[in-house]
């Protein structure tokens, strides 16, 4: 029952933090929570310490958002990336249209180390770490290329 209390307070302490990352990775605010959740009730029967409980409840989330990522298949994955519902594309999506658009956002909207940074990642499928060493920045920066340049690109999705 202590470890129950203690798992409790720690997540609570660190829920924001641990759904943005979810958020995030997923592009999903419902996934997300589920996946926050879910690391939640994994927890109970693990002894965290509190100086280093913020480091492992997010490497868990992410993790947990990884293992929920590699789980779905590629038309999945591109639904989610341009929040399309079912019932907006076919089984020819993405075409030549879709495809070509996508290359126009990339070179009108995206800043020059996005453009690098995507091409390598998807295009070179290259893992954050090896992009990271390419262009010597951090992982982190990496991720946040991503993160800035798949939100440009969902904006200018939407507003076509």
């Amino acid at each position: 029952m202590q470890n129950k209390k203690k798992i409790e307070k720690l997540f609570m302490a660190h829920y924001g933090k641990m759904f943005r990352l979810a958020r995030m990775i997923l592009h999903d605010e419902e996934e997300a929570r589920d996946t926050v959740y879910d690391v939640f009730e994994s927890l109970f029967n693990v002894d965290i310490a509190e100086a280093t409980a913020r480091a492992y409840l997010l490497r868990c989330v992410r993790n947990s958002c990884i293992d929920r990522l590699h789980g779905k298949n590629m038309e999945e994955r591109l639904r989610n990336l341009y929040l399309l519902e079912p019932q907006e594309y076919d089984d020819d999506w993405p075409d030549e249209e879709t495809i070509g658009k996508l290359g126009r956002i990339i070179e009108e909207e995206l800043t020059p180390q996005q453009q690098r940074v995507i091409r390598m990642r998807y295009a070179g499928e290259m893992k954050y770490r090896e992009v990271a060493e390419e262009l010597g920045i951090s992982e982190t920066a990496v991720a946040r290329h991503i993160q800035k340049a798949f939100q440009k690109i969902r904006d200018k999705f939407v507003g076509l």
